[in-house]
């Protein structure tokens, strides 16, 4: 049904309707409260949010930009001091993972901003680059990140509530089209997710019980330079994001064209607190 696909980052920010509390649940002691959270028939390249607004600083004090050995971009989300998850397409090879936390800017000049270079990674054991199957990492920062208004943790989703119709956000620095250049200031974008039985009919060789999709819609969603950012929604108490998604690809044709497809972060949670420590 579509020949090309690209790994994407982004973040959602939303409010959900009809969300258990009890569903939350923090990663580790040390997790804190949030303030405001062409190869193989796919194109290799790292998808941009399209359709979106400027964030302001503060606005999503999870999201992160990682500079994979100074030549690869991606996104990633704080689930803990020490931890960021992203994505683990260029991973298996690098070396080195510079994160700037506290920042709108992809590198940042805000005052806010605090700088990492992790060189710890977990990679899923199951990752396939071809099918992109557990496109999902855990890199360990050499120290635990200060918590403020503008940098801490989202949650992650406790079962696996498949979020279906709900309303959430995406967020990066990816493309505003499909060749287009990064966005300056981190964007942030609506989207809707449907079932995996819908997504499944644009997706049918990808979509399986761990990933989940976000409808389409032309012009609104990742694209290239958006991949391992998160998609989230917001609890019904407070602030505190949910971080459902991690971005995985999209239609390389044109961003929007077709679901976009996340790594569902629920499926993985067990592999991710059998890593943090």
């Amino acid at each position: 049904m579509k020949t090309f696909l690209v790994p994407v980052v982004l973040i959602i920010f939303g409010h959900t309707e009809g969300f258990d509390i009890k569903r939350l649940h923090p990663v580790g002691s040390h997790f804190e409260d949030a303030s405001a959270l062409k190869e193989n028939g796919r194109h290799s390249a790292v998808p941009k949010i399209i359709g979106g607004v400027s964030a302001s600083l503060g606005e999503i004090p999870f999201q992160v930009s990682v500079d994979v050995d100074g030549y690869w971009f991606n996104g990633g989300a704080i689930i803990h001091p020490w931890y960021i998850l992203t994505n683990a397409f260029y991973a298996p090879e690098a070396k080195t993972f510079t994160i700037y936390a506290g920042v709108i800017k992809r590198h940042g000049d805000e005052s806010s901003r605090q700088v990492m270079v992790a060189t710890e990674k977990y990679v899923h054991e199951d990752f396939n680059k071809t099918t992109m199957q557990a496109n999902i990492a855990l890199l360990k920062l050499p120290k635990g990140l200060e918590f403020n208004q503008y940098v801490s943790a989202a949650y992650l989703p406790a079962n696996d509530y498949s979020f279906a119709n709900e309303v959430a956000w995406v967020s990066g620095w990816g493309n505003d089209h499909i060749h287009g250049e990064y966005a300056p200031t981190l964007q942030v974008a609506k989207v809707t997710i449907i079932s995996n039985e819908e997504c499944l009919k644009a997706w049918p060789d990808y979509v399986v019980s761990s990933t989940l999709c976000t409808a389409a819609e032309y012009g609104v969603g990742e694209c290239n330079g958006d991949a391992g950012g998160p998609l989230f929604t917001n609890s019904t108490v407070g602030t505190r994001s949910l971080l459902v998604g991690i971005v995985n690809f999209h239609a390389a044709s044109s961003c929007g064209k077709e679901p976009d497809v996340y790594t569902r972060v629920s499926s993985y949670r067990q592999w991710i607190e059998n890593h943090i420590e």
